[in-house]
């Protein structure tokens, strides 16, 4: 059990600090992802466009 509360202590350590980190302008991608996980959320995927462009003339008739 004292090995469950020192794994605990030290998560609530890593996580303030790297809150105290963030709100100063510090962020760096293992303060992200600790904070993501005490959240419970994914890691953050970037957007990708779309692969298709779209040619408005064709799909609206051209236009004069």
């Amino acid at each position: 059990m004292n090995e469950m509360k020192e794994f605990q202590d030290d998560y609530e350590q890593r996580l303030a600090k790297a809150l105290d980190k963030v709100e100063q302008g510090y962020i760096t991608e293992e303060y992200m992802a600790i904070i993501r996980h005490a959240c419970n959320l994914p890691k953050h995927q970037p957007h990708t466009l779309l692969p298709t462009i779209y040619n408005f003339d064709e799909i609206l008739g051209e236009t004069k």
